[in-house]
């Protein structure tokens, strides 16, 4: 049977650890459970160059990664085109117009697009409806998103897909984004997804690692 952390406390109290250091311990423990979890994905991610791979799999079970994606207007393009699952846009990358994903937008995205991107950074609900800025309740009361938390959930998928291109491997872009930073002032990449201003430090970041401007 497992201790509540009651019981642990009490425990260690027992063996002379200090209330300070407890407290130390139980703000560790607390956030680690907050912002990532350890379990086995079900969405894989894929990188792909062109549209003759893309178009034999499936958007649904997958996370494409455009290789060849030449701006930020295209990444957010394959972005939303993942969160929607919608295949079609990935074939139309260099003549989908900007307005498409504004309109989507304001029409809300589905609230399943955030079980596809607390999968695809490996953090929990609760870190994600943090920088969404709406509950855990409300989120799984809804059907679709409003557009604000819309736009913030484009906002930190565009930012992760960013990193899968420059970083790579996929466990090593989710260390690399959801650790601190000394060159973002001690703030993880996640953290400041948050703001727009915010994500432009992390895309300069990434683009001085990319480079090699900074390693």
């Amino acid at each position: 049977m497992h201790k509540s952390l009651h019981q642990h406390k009490n425990e260690c109290s027992q063996k002379d650890i200090d209330n300070d250091k407890w407290q130390y311990i139980l703000s560790h423990m607390t956030t680690k459970t907050k912002m990532t979890k350890d379990i086995s994905s079900v969405l894989n991610v894929l990188y792909m160059s062109d549209w003759a791979q893309i178009r034999r799999k499936s958007i649904q079970d997958n996370w494409i990664v455009v290789t060849t994606t030449n701006n930020s207007q295209e990444r957010w393009i394959v972005t939303y085109a993942n969160l929607i699952g919608q295949r079609k846009l990935l074939h139309e990358i260099s003549t989908t117009n900007i307005q498409t994903i504004i309109d989507g937008l304001s029409r809300g995205l589905p609230t399943n697009a955030i079980d596809k991107v607390t999968d695809l950074i490996g953090i929990t609900m609760g870190a994600l409806s943090k920088i969404l800025d709406v509950s855990p309740r409300t989120l799984s009361r809804r059907h679709t998103l409003k557009s604000s938390a819309s736009e913030r959930l484009l906002r930190v998928s565009a930012l992760f897909q960013q990193t899968l291109e420059v970083i790579g491997e996929r466990k090593e872009a989710q260390r690399w984004f959801t650790e601190p930073k000394k060159a973002l002032g001690g703030k993880t990449p996640f953290e400041l997804s948050e703001t727009d201003v915010g994500a432009r430090e992390v895309e300069d970041l990434l683009g001085r690692i990319e480079y090699g401007v900074y390693a």
